[in-house]
């Protein structure tokens, strides 16, 4: 078994305290950043409570900032005093992440050496650019924010895109799609890491659906959303048409037919 398919078969609550890092700079959404470390949080505060202990929290929320070095630097750690043993990364979505050139080197070849270590790597919505210029998106089937389709599919004709998927999970590498899919991914790695039960209380609480029912939606309404654009075209084709007709007939020494 290698590093990576043995991180990402750990066994919810017996594999002790992983360590979930966020990767970000000066242009991530902080939404993301906050929102998934106050989603861990959640988590572990119902973990203690099922398991009635006091013992260190199962999940150690890191955050990782990439500066104009090479290097990224830690700047938060929920559970400061130990070296760092990341089991999972996390790009959150980025204002800066779909441009090019865009200044990601460091972050990049970072996650690449994670991922080689055995670290699961994951992206959220437009983070999924940085994740994919890693390569290794390259042949599998991922996913991002529907408006930022196009533009993905031109820079990354190698990944298979599927965009009406919340989340899209290989065990190593992780998609989600959409503004506010850091809550998807978010309890689907909670759900891998401390079990069903625990992702249940946390979704409950934070009043979110669980990662499954959440993709369900997402596929039918973007099914509706297609739906409804060929409908426009279709009103709108219909409505030139009646229009040209009327012009036609009405127009100065024009002959209407029985």
């Amino acid at each position: 078994m290698t590093k990576i398919q043995a991180k990402s078969a750990q066994s919810p609550l017996t594999s002790g305290q992983v360590e979930v890092g966020l990767a970000y700079d000066g242009n991530t959404s902080p939404a993301g950043i906050h929102g998934l470390t106050e989603l861990f949080k959640y988590a572990n505060q119902f973990a203690a409570k099922r398991q009635k202990s006091r013992a260190a929290s199962p999940i150690r929320v890191t955050h990782w900032r990439a500066d104009d070095g090479d290097k990224l630097r830690c700047t938060y750690d929920s559970c400061p005093g130990s070296a760092h043993a990341l089991t999972a990364l996390i790009v959150p979505g980025s204002g800066q992440a779909t441009v090019e050139p865009i200044k990601d080197g460091a972050m990049v070849g970072w996650l690449l050496q994670q991922h080689e270590q055995g670290v699961v790597i994951a992206g959220v919505c437009s983070g999924v650019f940085i994740l994919a210029k890693t390569a290794l998106l390259s042949g599998r089937q991922a996913t991002t924010h529907w408006a930022l389709s196009n533009q993905f599919a031109d820079q990354f004709a190698d990944v298979l895109l599927g965009s009406d998927q919340m989340v899209i999970d290989y065990g190593d590498v992780v998609t989600a799609g959409g503004v506010l899919a850091w809550a998807d991914l978010g309890l689907r790695l909670v759900e891998r890491f401390l079990g069903p039960t625990i992702m249940s209380d946390t979704a409950h609480y934070m009043l979110v659906d669980p990662p499954r029912a959440r993709t369900t939606l997402l596929q039918r309404l973007h099914t509706q959303h297609e739906t409804r654009g060929r409908r426009d075209i279709e009103s709108t084709t219909l409505a030139r048409n009646a229009s040209r007709t009327a012009c036609r007939c009405c127009a100065p020494g024009a002959t209407i037919r029985a």
